[in-house]
Order: structure tokens, then sequence, then C-alpha cells
């Protein structure tokens, strides 16, 4: 018996027997009128004594249940529709933070270099206006010997 038309008989078969009976069955008779087949005699049962409105009732009734399950059903569908769209975006957001993490990582690797070119450069300034000092004062020295040999202050 498949599932959806047992989970539908399990629905009908209460109703017919609680108006046939004026009782709910417990889960046990329900059970063993589905497995028999004797639900079909209750309801057959329950047409004879009860008047036409009480089976219409419980007729639109069941109809009703038979359209809230099969509107859960889709709604259940829908629900595991969003579920894989879900994955799918987790996992192209996966690959999106992976990228995101390995540029972060370059960055960091950028910086770093940056730094020690920055230091290199500074050394590089200290040591090159060190030797345009000593330039500077050893071109003033021979200057200033050119200069006092022309001169010759002392003759």
């Amino acid at each position: 018996m498949p599932i959806l038309s047992r989970a539908l008989r399990r629905l009908h078969v209460p109703q017919v027997c609680r108006f046939a009976t004026g009782e709910r069955p417990v889960d046990k008779q329900i059970e063993q009128l589905i497995e028999s087949g004797e639900a079909e005699q209750v309801f057959e049962k329950a047409i004879l004594q009860q008047g036409k409105g009480h089976i219409l009732d419980t007729l639109s009734e069941v109809q009703e249940r038979h359209a809230a399950i099969l509107s859960l059903e889709r709604s259940l569908g829908d629900l595991q529709q969003a579920f894989v769209d879900m994955a799918v975006l987790v996992e192209a957001q996966g690959e999106l933070v992976d990228n995101i993490a390995n540029h972060i990582k370059q960055t960091v690797n950028y910086v770093h270099k940056g730094t020690q070119s920055l230091q290199a450069a500074r050394r590089l300034q200290l040591n090159t206006r060190k030797w345009m000092c000593i330039g500077i004062c050893i071109v003033l020295v021979i200057a200033v010997v050119i200069i006092v040999g022309a001169v010759q202050p002392w003759q």
C-alpha cells in the first residue's frame, strides 16, 4: 500500500468510525480496520445508520485533510528546493572566501616585502647622505688647497 494512500486511510478511517459508533477508535482498531479491509464495511454501516448529511460532512472533512496533505507535500518540496539552493550558495561562497583568503595572504606578503624595501631604501639614503657629506668635504678641502696654492698668502 503506498504511503500516501495509507496516510489518507489513517485520516479517513477514524472519522468513519467516529460517525458510525459515536466514539473515537484507538490506534490498534484503526490499524486492524485498515489491514483487514473492514474500513469500507464500517463506512457502509455509517451510511446506513447515519443520515446523508453526516456522510457528506465526513467526506468534505476528509477532502479538506487530503488537500491539506497535498499542500504540506508541496511545501516540503519547496523547503527541499530552498535547502538545495542554500547548499549551492554556501558552496559558491566557500570558493569566494577561499579566494579572499588567498588575496589576504598575497597582500601580507606584499606589505612585508614593501616594509623590507623601505628599510633598505632608508639605509641606502643614510649611506648616500654620509658619502655625499664626505664627498663635499673632500671637494671643499681640494678647493681650499687650490685657492690657497693659487693665492699664496705666505709670500
